[in-house]
């Protein structure tokens, strides 16, 4: 099972890359403070994992530099922003992220 590790780097491969690379994500401490409840901290636990993958697939549509997940049972938004990306070596038109970074904020 995945496990979040907080504020250190997580790096994730997906289990059917064909390039078998990883993904690293970080987990801010300000995350860890809002993400409060097992439910959303597990929620968290199996989004990364997906997003790995879909990351990494070269046939997958590339996520946009930042983008937002709403848990709205636990009322958190989970603010996901790629830091860093490399340029596939078979395509240099095309770039894939390499590094994530997510943040949660609480909605009153």
């Amino acid at each position: 099972m995945f496990v979040i590790k907080w504020d250190e780097p997580i790096l994730v491969r997906a289990a059917h890359s064909p390039t078998r690379r990883a993904i690293e994500f970080r987990a801010s401490r300000k995350t860890q403070k809002t993400v409060t409840s097992i439910a959303a901290r597990r929620q968290l636990e199996r989004i990364i994992p997906l997003l790995a993958e879909h990351m990494m697939d070269p046939t997958s549509e590339p996520l946009p530099a930042r983008f937002d997940i709403f848990n709205e049972r636990d009322r958190v938004i989970y603010q996901f922003k790629v830091i860093c990306q490399t340029r596939r070596r078979d395509d240099v038109n095309q770039t894939r992220p390499a590094r994530v970074v997510v943040t949660a904020v609480e909605c009153q």
